[in-house]
């Protein structure tokens, strides 16, 4: 009877600390940018008289466990803590929210009317 008891506790925990996750462990990881303003990679690199690479590696996101994260863009960088409430994605980075959705692989941010897709590497 004690092992039962003991089994259904471990249970009943296990199952506590999935749903108090919300589904956010999914999430964290390494991003880079897949497509801006509905253009790929390689559309961007053309528009704007650039290589792939370069555009690719100059935005990025890491999204961390514990509700911090850094982002990188072409303007510079910095710490971000970010919250996942079902699908929808909010970012604040110094003072400032950026709010997007994350579909269980890619994240896109909107801000400004710019919207940015990042994708896990």
């Amino acid at each position: 009877m004690k092992k039962i008891l003991a089994i259904a506790l471990v249970l009943v925990v296990a199952l506590t600390v999935l749903v108090s996750c919300g589904g956010s462990a999914g999430i964290v990881g390494e991003y880079k940018l897949k497509s801006m303003m509905g253009m790929d990679i390689a559309a961007l690199a053309e528009a704007f008289g650039s290589d792939a690479s370069e555009i690719e590696n100059s935005f990025s996101l890491v999204i961390n466990a514990d509700g911090t994260g850094t982002m990188k863009s072409e303007e510079g960088g910095g710490d971000i803590t970010w919250k996942l409430d079902g699908d929808q994605l909010s970012m604040t980075a110094e003072g400032e929210t950026i709010t997007g959705t994350f579909d269980g692989t890619d994240i896109t941010l909107t801000e400004s009317g710019v919207s940015m897709v990042f994708t896990k590497k």
